[in-house]
């Protein structure tokens, strides 16, 4: 009998991000990996992005393509193939609007809160998951029975050209957490973890990624790294610099990243002791 593919579930806030959203969706939905549950939560986005995402789940239910597929010498016709654009097996999509923004760590939380996977991850709305992505990390966390997953990635420009790759160092708590975060954008979980570690805090509000994994680490998570490119975070460039790129944010994300290293280097020395 075939095992079923668990489930995984990847929450998406979005806000003030409707240009870039389909597309990445779209590179959600086509993941190779064949059971994805994908949870968007609008946080009262004042551009469009309630109109996209209206727009989106009708395409998802109604839209067609078709390829030419046979020349019939009778009629001296091409004809073409039908199909669904969205395939619909193994795909489920959740659409939250918000009436109020209550900050990107309540907007994570409620997205994971809201799904149903044993694996769950996080996507920012404008970045581009790579095909693989689910899959190669679901290898790793059964192959290696580990808990939590991270994988390289490019950074990209808005016209698509790759301004640099990130290779990730191999799991280290002291080398990926103490000395600074080196554990990247794509990755993903086992909800249990959330049991045993908690939740997104609002106390880091601009880095709480960070922060939520230096406590798995904490909390005694098996992590693993996967040493492929598998994620494009998108760099809009001087000219756009919006929500964690603003100029005004920096100061306060490295506030909260120092706060953090110096958590984590204090309790590897408690673990020395």
């Amino acid at each position: 009998m075939q095992r079923t593919s668990p489930l995984v579930s990847i929450a998406v806030p979005t806000y003030k991000q409707a240009q870039y959203l389909p597309a990445c969706l779209d590179a959600l939905w086509f993941q190779d990996y064949p059971n994805i549950e994908i949870v968007v939560v609008n946080a009262a986005s004042p551009d469009n992005t309630r109109e996209v995402l209206d727009r989106y789940e009708r395409e998802v239910a109604e839209d067609e393509v078709s390829y030419a597929r046979y020349f019939n010498e009778e009629t001296d016709e091409v004809e073409r193939q039908y199909h669904p654009r969205y395939p619909k097996a193994g795909r489920t999509l959740k659409v939250i609007h918000l009436e109020q923004d209550p900050g990107l760590s309540e907007t994570y939380n409620l997205g994971v809160r809201e799904s149903q996977g044993k694996f769950v991850t996080t996507i920012v709305s404008d970045d581009i998951p790579h095909p693989k992505l689910i899959s190669r990390l679901m290898q790793a966390l059964e192959e290696k029975q580990a808990d939590f997953a991270y994988a390289d990635a490019w950074l990209v420009e808005d016209s698509g050209r790759i301004v640099r790759q990130f290779d990730y160092p191999d799991y280290d708590p002291r080398t990926c957490l103490a000395d600074w975060y080196l554990m990247g954008s794509a990755k993903l979980w086992r909800r249990e973890l959330h049991e045993r570690a908690g939740w997104f805090s609002t106390d880091y509000p601009l880095t709480q990624d960070y922060e939520l994994f230096f406590r798995f680490a904490e909390a005694g998570a098996r992590i693993v790294h996967v040493p492929e490119v598998l994620y494009s975070i998108r760099w809009h460039g001087p000219a756009r610099k919006t929500g964690n790129h603003s100029p005004e944010r920096e100061p306060r994300i490295f506030s909260e990243s120092k706060e953090t290293a110096k958590r984590a280097r204090a309790w590897l020395a408690s673990r020395a002791e």
